[in-house]
Protein backbone atom coordinates (compact mmCIF):
# COMPACT_ATOMS: atom_id res chain seq x y z
CA UNK A 1 0.00 0.00 0.00
CA UNK A 2 2.69 2.44 0.65
CA UNK A 3 4.46 1.91 -2.52
CA UNK A 4 1.02 2.85 -4.29
CA UNK A 5 1.29 6.30 -2.43
CA UNK A 6 4.76 7.24 -3.63
CA UNK A 7 4.21 6.27 -6.76
CA UNK A 8 1.06 8.45 -6.93
CA UNK A 9 2.73 11.38 -5.80
CA UNK A 10 5.39 10.94 -8.25
CA UNK A 11 3.06 10.99 -10.88
CA UNK A 12 1.09 13.69 -9.90
CA UNK A 13 4.30 15.91 -9.03
CA UNK A 14 5.88 14.78 -12.56
CA UNK A 15 5.37 18.20 -14.12
CA UNK A 16 6.58 19.22 -17.28
CA UNK A 17 8.11 22.78 -17.60
CA UNK A 18 8.32 24.99 -20.79
CA UNK A 19 11.24 26.58 -21.67
CA UNK A 20 9.77 29.77 -20.60
CA UNK A 21 8.97 28.53 -17.47
CA UNK A 22 12.44 26.67 -16.31
CA UNK A 23 14.08 30.18 -17.43
CA UNK A 24 11.23 32.18 -15.36
CA UNK A 25 11.63 29.95 -11.87
CA UNK A 26 15.67 29.96 -12.63
CA UNK A 27 15.27 34.19 -12.72
CA UNK A 28 12.97 34.65 -9.84
CA UNK A 29 15.58 32.32 -7.78
CA UNK A 30 18.45 34.37 -8.95
CA UNK A 31 16.61 37.61 -7.81
CA UNK A 32 15.51 36.33 -4.52
CA UNK A 33 18.91 35.10 -4.12
CA UNK A 34 20.55 38.79 -4.86
CA UNK A 35 18.05 40.54 -2.20
CA UNK A 36 18.39 38.27 0.05
CA UNK A 37 22.56 39.15 -0.28
CA UNK A 38 21.65 42.59 -0.40
CA UNK A 39 19.99 42.42 2.95
CA UNK A 40 22.77 40.69 4.51
CA UNK A 41 25.30 43.63 3.81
Amino acid sequence: MGMNVVAKVRQTTRRKYTEEEKIRIVLEGLRGESLILRAGR
